[in-house]
């Protein structure tokens, strides 16, 4: 059985991509106190982007 590392690599992007657009999606419904998600929101996303490097 052999491990597809492209298939891994996608995966991981995509993943990145679909979690960091939840949480800008989320962002919106929170109340303005909570700081946290103003940065977790491009954290997966700036993953799903270094996946093509």
């Amino acid at each position: 059985m052999h491990l597809d590392l492209r298939s891994l690599g996608v995966m991981a992007g995509l993943i990145g991509a679909v979690m960091g657009f939840v949480l800008r999606g989320l962002r919106r419904s929170f109340p303005a106190g909570i700081r946290g998600m103003r940065t977790w929101g491009p954290a997966p996303l700036l993953c799903a982007a270094s996946t093509l490097f």
